[in-house]
């Protein structure tokens, strides 16, 4: 099924129209979910209530070819297994219907999370749908920014611009291959059971160690290898920086290592959160 049009809000961001529809169509859409729940289109005043359950009303999807709808006729209470099943399914159908509707114009900026294990990472990793609007964020120079393996989504982007990868002649950190490898080893011990679950790709056969690492594929789509960045080891807090074992914090950003290169800005690990998103959020103002 393919939709016409939807609304959605995205975190504290304004709520923002996708392009698409006509008059008649915007106004039967509008946006639901509050802070943190994306949406689909509804009638009416009913809207989604929280992240965990829906509120009695006609949900209304819109088709090229003629309406569908769906009625939800009382409260209905999802543990977290529950919500990610329904989240999955129902991404995967919008990831389809919202091609060639994402409009970067109409959205403030873009955040591209990261994650690891190749079961939950490869199909937002290879999506060509998310790579082409990444590619549209960057070539009209949206602020973006990027963590972990959402760095490895970036890179794979390919600008309609140049014919390159986005990040061609940005400079930017991700997750490096010596945390990688690090966890790696360690899940070798703590998680026998499933030794690579640290690792999305593993290398072939002729391909030395690290080569299919989040750090190595980013710098082979960089314009130079230099601009990969790493913490200096002139670094007053380097050891902290590059220990693994310390996290900054709203209060401490020395554990801490963040690149911003104009409207790009990028971090290794969930170590650097915080940070990092002081940084985004400075660039958004």
């Amino acid at each position: 099924m393919g939709f016409s049009a939807i609304k959605i809000k995205l975190g504290p961001l304004r709520m923002t129209q996708l392009a698409g529809a006509d008059e008649q169509q915007r106004s039967q859409l509008q946006c639901i979910g509050r802070d943190h729940v994306a949406g689909i289109a509804v009638n009416g005043a009913q809207q989604l209530a929280d992240p965990c359950r829906f509120r009695d009303g006609r949900v209304v999807f819109l088709d090229h070819r003629r309406q569908r709808s769906f009625e939800v006729h009382r409260w209905i209470s999802l543990g977290a297994r529950g919500l990610h099943g329904i989240a999955k399914h129902l991404s995967a159908a919008l990831a389809g219907a919202m091609c060639g509707f994402v409009n970067p114009a109409a959205f403030d900026a873009l955040l591209l999370p990261g994650g690891h294990r190749a079961r939950g990472m490869r199909e937002y990793l290879e999506s060509e749908i998310l790579q082409r609007h990444v590619a549209g964020f960057f070539d009209q120079e949206k602020p973006v920014a990027a963590i972990c393996h959402g760095v490895l989504l970036a890179a794979r982007s390919i600008s309609k611009r140049t014919g390159r990868s986005v990040l061609s002649g940005y400079r930017t950190t991700a997750l490096t291959w010596a945390f990688e490898n690090s966890a790696w080893s360690v899940a070798r011990v703590t998680r026998f059971w499933d030794p690579n679950y640290y690792r999305t790709y593993l290398e072939q056969d002729g391909q030395p160690k690290g080569f299919m690492s989040v750090q190595q594929e980013v710098t082979r789509a960089l314009a130079s290898a230099d601009d990969f960045r790493d913490v200096p080891t002139a670094d007053t807090h380097y050891r902290r920086k590059t220990s693994g074992l310390v996290r900054d914090s709203m209060d401490d950003k020395t554990p801490a290592f963040v690149v911003r290169d104009r409207n790009y800005v990028s971090a290794r690990w969930p170590g650097d959160v915080h940070t990092f998103a002081k940084t985004f959020s400075g660039m958004l103002k």
